[in-house]
């Protein structure tokens, strides 16, 4: 690496540790990263100089009497607009690098979202004038090198059209699976892990693969197709031509077909993970088992693969009731190739409310910092 982009690089692991550990000091940041603690305090002086980052004096003491100083995202830093588009509304939030939401606004996914959206946009820069907005952060459904129209009130590449055209600021998009994986390697199940696997339950089954601490960018594109793994080359036919796959079992469209036809009740994948919390119901219990055990199937070859250390279902998965995640959990821990006695913990995203708009704005920030020097 030459020296400017060393920088760079440092800049944004010293940015990303501060994200993820609040209130850590210069000593912790530079033993953590493997840094100088002259490197450290050079990137630290910059942040600190145009307003970035704040360093406060820590109420504990130590050990030699001198306050410890912690440092922060700073809440006057420069603030940016996340807008998060799913198939049934679209929120815009005006936030700040401290991940702080100072307004929210949601519409439905109809043909007037997209003028209320502009309209939004408009009046916030209308009621900050004073303030520094340095980019708008989009997520939305599918990846971001995916070609096809998601069915919504615009296609993902007029929105980007439109907002490139009308606004002078950048406009970064990340898909909403990758930006509620990343607010989870910040705040999460997935902080401070190596290794780890991110699913995503739903009508699809995808993976984001986390390697070396850092979502894996795969060729093209950052998610894995989990739901096309094969557990039965016998199996029932799935759309994409092959037979077996999990997604055919354990989608939650899959998963409501089954549910209703042997319980006769008209309800979604969340209604009947609900129910099953408030009270067992012998056929749902079922069901729910033989889903972890099919997924257990496809998890073990994984685990085999990339040895994770935490695998943390979202989506729809993230209301099934904890005894079935315990349950997957123990299947692939004594069935994987892992260290005898080691498990392999199957957890719920940690960060729920919000996360694929929060997750929006860490490759903004990013960006933006490696790029304010």
């Amino acid at each position: 690496m030459n020296n400017s982009s060393l920088k760079d690089a440092n800049t944004k692991a010293l940015q990303t540790y501060v994200l993820s550990h609040p209130g850590t000091s210069r000593v912790e940041i530079a033993k953590s990263l493997g840094l100088s603690k002259m490197t450290v305090t050079n990137i630290v002086t910059r942040l600190l100089a145009i307003g970035y980052i704040e360093e406060r004096d820590e109420s504990q003491k130590m050990s030699k009497g001198r306050p410890a100083k912690g440092l922060y995202l700073s809440s006057n830093s420069p603030k940016l607009i996340g807008i998060h588009v799913s198939k049934s509304s679209v929120t815009i939030a005006f936030l700040d690098f401290s991940f702080h939401i100072l307004s929210k606004k949601a519409f439905q996914a109809n043909e007037e979202a997209l003028p209320a959206l502009l309209d939004e946009i408009d009046r916030i820069a209308r009621e900050n004038l004073n303030v520094k907005i340095v980019g708008i952060a989009l997520s939305s459904p599918g990846d971001s090198s995916d070609k096809s129209e998601e069915k919504g009130i615009l296609s993902e590449a007029d929105l980007l059209r439109l907002l490139n055209e009308k606004y002078p600021l950048p406009v970064l998009r990340v898909s909403a699976l990758e930006a509620e994986a990343l607010m989870e390697l910040q705040f999460g199940s997935l902080k401070d892990v190596s290794e780890g696997l991110f699913i995503e339950v739903g009508e699809h089954l995808q993976a984001i693969i986390v390697h070396e601490g850092k979502i894996l960018s795969l060729p093209g594109q950052s998610k894995a197709e989990f739901g096309h793994i094969s557990i039965d080359y016998n199996g029932l036919s799935c759309e994409c031509g092959n037979r077996g796959c999990i997604e055919a079992y354990a989608s939650t469209s899959a998963m409501e077909k089954k549910l209703r036809d042997i319980t006769k009740l008209k309800i979604d994948f969340r209604g009947f993970c609900e129910l099953q919390s408030k009270k067992n119901d012998s056929r749902i219990d079922w069901a729910l088992k033989d889903m972890m055990d099919k997924l257990a199937a496809a998890l073990i070859g994984y685990v085999n693969l990339l040895h994770p250390s935490v695998i943390v279902l979202s989506g729809e998965g993230a209301y099934l009731p904890d005894r079935y995640l315990s349950r997957l959990e123990k299947t692939v821990s004594e069935k994987a190739r892992v260290q005898k006695g080691v498990k392999v913990p199957v957890r719920k995203p940690a960060t729920k409310a919000d996360a694929a708009l929060l997750g929006s704005i860490i490759p903004a920030i990013n960006q933006i910092l490696t790029k304010s020097f």
